[in-house]
């Protein structure tokens, strides 16, 4: 093996979550579907295989191991060739493929551990092949990229479908043995740099003194000077005490619900964000406020207020970085205040509404447009970064949930071999392990172009704390559809 250089402050944080088993990996599941399916001598690990050999020649990421991820200073090296059977994994055929079998799927693999890290590239490759009844053939496969979040993000997630979609239809007319088992890595492929070595990220003294503040002084001497970020007794935090885990670093368990909204829907919601100068993610963090205050009022527990955390893309900043997977991703804290006296009527959204709407669009634009001030850099500070990480996992949360909407899948590619163009994704969702550091859910979105907006929400058991967890989530799920629908459907 041969080093590459030092892990970044973000790498550092999130290898120290994963050794801490504080989190596993953040996952994209694509549904493929094939025009014309294999033949007879062609398996579903030959069609893959070929497809999986081209992407490696496209990724340098994907050769990468973790050496002393345990300190406080962690190492990068390339591995000079893999074995794919370590990281292809291909499952038993299921019959037709709704939405349990897309929750089974990540919960599977989210509570698989990527292992050994110092000698094994993290991440894996699931293929899921499912048989449609009404097609008498088995032309769909549930593809998941499991990855660990050190080296990537949730655009990486898209950045490497777009690359298996292209490599599938590249492939797909080649010999069977093609793909091997222990591809070699190019000579020619570098790793991208990390987020502080790829761009400037400079913070300002009053920000860093709002920041640092808040670690220093006294929770009165705070209020005095209105600096005092401290969650209120009415926003909701999940169960008052994390899980007991002691000192173990197994990794932490993670639960998963899945549900989709229609392209129709999508179009009618994305027409009324437009009609108002409002963005998408902005309103599906409010959303995702009401539909939990709503849940919480089911559960007898009444809240008004919520922080919420919501992933930003910082590849715009960072020149030629369009298509490099990474770990390029901050994130901008905001809060969620919910009309506690509209919760007792049906679902409606008023004026005061959108214009919050508006507001958290204009913020996420501006701070996602930006290498200054990201929350991000403030990681630069901590010396101590598993010590850090592992206080982090034993303290009282300060966050409600985090929002990701990773935006479109576009199933056009970079390939202009029409002759393969049979393959394309018809759905792709989100999902990250439960965050032992961090908050106790998370909303996952994604779209694929001409198809429907897809919404995952994970969390760790017994964080929650509601006595159904399971239900509660559903009817989360539930309430955030239904509101959706209703904003969709204005005229």
């Amino acid at each position: 093996m041969q080093f590459v250089r030092h892990a970044g402050f973000s790498e550092r944080r999130c290898i120290a979550r994963d050794t801490l088993g504080l989190y596993g990996a953040i996952v994209t599941l694509a549904t493929y579907t094939e025009r014309v399916p294999p033949t007879p001598e062609t398996t579903v690990q030959d069609v893959f295989l070929k497809a999986l050999s081209h992407c490696l020649q496209q990724h340098a990421v994907l050769w990468i191991v973790i050496r002393n991820a345990e300190s406080n200073e962690p190492e990068l090296e390339d591995v000079p060739q893999l074995d794919l059977k370590r990281h292809l994994r291909i499952l038993a055929p299921e019959i037709d493929g709704d939405i349990r079998i897309t929750q089974r799927l990540l919960e599977h693999i989210h509570n698989e551990p990527l292992v050994d890290r110092h000698n094994i590239p993290q991440w894996r490759l699931y293929v899921l092949p499912v048989r449609r009844v009404s097609d008498g053939m088995m032309t769909e496969y549930k593809v998941a990229f499991a990855a660990s979040h050190a080296l990537t993000d949730g655009i990486s997630g898209f950045i490497f479908h777009s690359t298996l979609l292209d490599a599938l239809r590249v492939t797909c007319q080649m010999p069977s043995n093609t793909g091997s088992i222990h591809p070699t890595k190019p000579s020619d492929l570098k790793l991208p740099m990390s987020l502080d070595q790829a761009i400037p990220l400079p913070i300002s003294w009053p920000y860093f003194w709002r920041i640092a503040s808040q670690e220093v002084l006294p929770s009165i001497i705070l209020r005095w000077m209105g600096l005092d970020s401290t969650p209120t007794p009415d926003t909701w935090l999940g169960a008052l005490n994390r899980p007991e885990r002691g000192e173990s670093r197994v990794l932490l368990q993670t639960a998963v619900r899945v549900a989709f909204v229609s392209k129709q829907v999508l179009e009618g919601v994305l027409r009324a964000c437009h009609k108002r100068n409002a963005r998408l993610t902005g309103l599906l963090n409010r959303l995702a406020g009401y539909a939990l205050a709503g849940a919480l009022a089911r559960c007898a527990q009444n809240y008004s207020k919520f922080t919420v955390q919501t992933a930003i893309d910082l590849r715009s900043s960072i020149p030629g970085a369009g298509r490099t997977m990474a770990n390029y991703f901050s994130t901008v804290c905001e809060s969620v205040v919910i009309d506690t006296a509209e919760r007792g009527r049906d679902f409606s959204f008023s004026n005061d509404d959108w214009e919050a709407v508006r507001r958290s669009s204009d913020l996420l634009k501006k701070k996602s447009s930006s290498s200054a001030d990201q929350s991000i850099a403030l990681l630069r500070y901590v010396n101590d970064i598993q010590g850090w990480t592992s206080r982090k996992g034993k303290s009282p949360r300060a966050d409600s949930y985090t929002t990701s909407n990773l935006g479109v899948f576009m199933n056009k590619g970079d390939t202009d071999d029409m002759s393969c163009l049979g393959w394309n994704v018809k759905d792709i969702v989100l999902s990250q392990t439960g965050n032992g550091a961090g908050e106790p859910l998370s909303f996952n979105f994604s779209s694929v172009d001409n198809g429907p907006l897809s919404l995952v929400i994970c969390w760790e058991p017994r964080t929650l704390g509601v006595s159904d967890e399971e239900a509660f989530v559903e009817n989360i799920c539930e309430l955030l559809v239904d509101n959706l629908i209703s904003i969709g459907s204005e005229h």
